[in-house]
């Protein structure tokens, strides 16, 4: 055996609620990209109710871009490929479905743990029990 072995991952999902734990997790996931020099998507899942029209999906796209774009500038780092991914459904099922459709190595998240409930967050334990990627939590 011996050797060391580097894991490569060229595309990279981190789905985010635009909250103030998931912009942490954001981070973390924006440096894997860099490091990996990996495509990043960033999934926001809007749920069909109430009814999201297409200005409200330009809203969120458009917050995603400002929360990378003071990342990049406060760290210097110009050579990240990401792409903003705004879709209608159930989180769990988009983040699934996302990860699948685009080929992802990584799925980086948070969970939200809740100790009397799932042993980790409802929907960080679906994806990690419906994707085959890995996927790496942040509480």
């Amino acid at each position: 055996m011996g050797g060391n072995i580097r894991i490569d991952f060229k595309r990279i999902l981190c789905p985010t609620d635009l909250s103030p734990e998931s912009d942490e997790v954001l981070r973390y996931a924006i440096d894997l990209a860099l490091e990996y020099e990996a495509k990043l998507f960033v999934c926001h899942c809007v749920r069909s109710s109430p009814p999201a029209d297409e200005s409200r999906l330009e809203r969120i796209k458009r917050l995603i871009a400002e929360r990378i774009s003071d990342y990049i500038s406060q760290f210097r780092a110009t050579a990240l490929d990401w792409e903003s991914v705004v879709t209608i459904g159930e989180p769990a099922d988009v983040i699934a479905r996302e990860a699948d459709e685009r080929e992802v190595d990584l799925i980086v998240m948070r969970t939200r743990h809740r100790p009397y409930a799932a042993p980790l967050g409802s929907t960080a334990e679906t994806v990690s029990r419906t994707t085959l990627c890995p996927v790496a939590l942040f509480w």
